[in-house]
């Protein structure tokens, strides 16, 4: 529980460590860790965007300027609000988001490296990302 309170008070201040960095300070099991956190906001009706970890997580490890990373974060959110990457897993919605962003302000990274660093296959990131484009003037 301690673990989950940690991960939950860190996400609300945008300073996000994932479940198994998390873990590993408690020496626990990351399962533990996401489990008792989806206990705490089942019971107390939290909302919670899932993708917006693995979307703060991916612009650190890519260090993107403020601005990209800024308006990434406000895609993931919108994106959420929309529901319309609701059907993908979170780690996929994420590296879309990441993309799209980088996508809009015209950043010289490669999809090749964008896959590497977000661990989801090139592939699934185009698909995320053409169903974003089709959402383009809502994203805006």
């Amino acid at each position: 529980i301690q673990g989950a309170c940690m991960a939950m008070a860190l996400k609300s201040s945008n300073h996000i460590l994932s479940y198994k960095e998390i873990a590993q300070l408690f020496d626990i099991e990351s399962k533990y860790v996401s489990d008792a956190e989806k206990i705490i906001r089942k019971y107390y009706d939290l909302k919670y965007n899932q993708y917006y970890e693995y979307t703060v997580i991916n612009c650190q490890k890519l260090d993107l300027p403020i601005i990209v990373t800024n308006r990434i974060y406000q895609i993931a959110n919108k994106t959420h609000e929309l529901g319309i990457l609701d059907t993908n897993t979170p780690v996929s919605m994420a590296a879309g988001c990441v993309y799209y962003g980088i996508m809009e302000y015209y950043l010289d990274i490669n999809i090749i490296n964008i896959s590497k660093i977000c661990n989801v296959s090139v592939q699934t990131i185009n698909k995320v990302y053409n169903i974003m484009i089709n959402y383009t003037l809502e994203l805006l």
